[in-house]
């Protein structure tokens, strides 16, 4: 059983009905602690400035055999031509998975949808994110606002895929045709939990499941820290744990931090990490290094 974490400045302790919890790994960050079985997966809140964690109940739900399912954005686009000897030539980029400005096919392993535009949730498990099914549905609740924060959505993807560009991540902000793709929704609903936790979605071991939906808190949070909270949490969808060592990696808990780098280096795991045996590839055990996990994705 994972206990309840209070971190200093939190209004007071919640805890959540256990059928809620049920299965779940919350994750508490530096400080928490966690028993359970590795190849799962389980839903987790992220902290934002001050948080409240509640307690969780059993080990997470086994999932079928990791896979590493790669999709292909592929990229097609017209150039326009030039007319005269300064006549500007134009072109649009359109695909599923694409990024601004690529021209020509893109490979990618893994494509990551951010949502943007609020969506309605339907309770279900495994998730299924192109038919917008998230076990998360229970604590979310009712449906997901868009997002209606003062720092333009378009800023924020750019953030995001400067973050990725590494790897062979396809990031957009428009829904794709068809899956596999993992969905992160920034929302401008509050979170369940309070202000101050600002992520919920799946700690997914080896990305076991490559529809993967979870979402940000907008209001629990500075703008500024967004980009990073959408690479933390679609880290966890890839079974990245929280590293406790170095607050420039994006996947440190630290509040409000607005760092959007995965670093290159091994760091130490947090107490409560859930997938050790796809670290100890790269790390010795208690370690991670999710510029290396990331970096071996494919395509």
């Amino acid at each position: 059983m994972e206990q309840a974490c209070l971190h200093r400045g939190a209004p007071g302790r919640r805890r959540l009905p256990a059928y809620l919890l049920a299965g779940l790994a919350v994750a508490c960050g530096p400080s928490s602690s966690s028993s359970g079985s590795e190849g799962g997966t389980g839903t987790g809140t992220e902290t934002g400035t001050d948080t409240t964690n509640a307690t969780t109940t059993g080990a997470a739900s086994t999932s079928s055999p990791a896979t590493s399912a790669a999709t292909a954005g592929a990229s097609s686009g017209t150039t326009g031509t030039s007319s005269g000897t300064t006549g500007p030539a134009t072109g649009t980029t359109t695909g599923v998975g694409t990024t601004a400005g690529d021209t020509g096919p893109i490979d990618c392993a893994v494509t990551l949808f951010v949502n943007f535009d609020g969506v309605t949730l339907t309770h279900g498990s495994p998730d299924d994110a192109p038919n917008d099914v998230s076990s998360i549905a229970q604590l979310t609740g009712e449906p997901l606002a868009p997002y209606d924060g003062t720092i333009p959505a378009a800023q924020f993807l750019a953030k995001v895929k400067a973050g990725l560009a590494p790897f062979s991540v396809c990031v957009t902000g428009d829904r794709p045709a068809a899956g596999p793709y993992t969905m992160v929704v920034v929302t401008g609903s509050p979170s369940p939990f309070g202000n101050g936790v600002a992520t919920l979605g799946p700690l997914d071991c080896s990305d076991a499941n490559p529809n993967d939906v979870a979402a940000v808190f907008a209001p629990g949070i500075p703008d500024e820290a967004i980009p990073s909270k959408v690479l933390h949490v679609f880290g966890h969808t890839l079974g990245l744990d929280d590293q406790t060592q170095d607050p420039a990696d994006v996947m440190h808990p630290a509040p409000d931090t607005t760092d959007t780098s995965f670093v290159d280096a091994c760091l130490q795991t947090a107490d409560s990490a859930q997938c050790p045996s796809q670290h100890e590839v790269f790390c010795d055990p208690g370690r991670q290094n999710a510029y290396a996990e990331l970096s071996a994705l494919g395509p």
